[in-house]
């Protein structure tokens, strides 16, 4: 049986803000990838998901930059 990843079961990613996600994927890598004045963006990644996600600076949601599901679809949303 395929296991989905624990993003899966967590639903809609723009209600949790970033410390939330930080606690709810604590077994994830988490990196800050971009710190400006107004976001910051970051990386979770585990053995077959990596996601690229915008915060506020204060930490809360703005988008999904990219999802990749290793060796199968990369999904790029960066309006940029």
């Amino acid at each position: 049986m395929a296991k989905f990843s624990e993003l899966a079961y967590l639903g809609d990613l723009s209600i949790y803000s970033l410390d939330d996600l930080k606690k709810k994927l604590s077994r994830w890598e988490f990196k800050k990838t971009a710190i400006t004045s107004e976001f910051i963006d970051v990386k979770f990644s585990e053995k077959v998901v990596v996601i690229d996600i915008r915060y506020t600076i204060e930490g809360q949601f703005v988008q999904i930059l990219r999802e990749e599901w290793k060796g199968i679809a990369v999904f790029d949303f960066n309006d940029n």
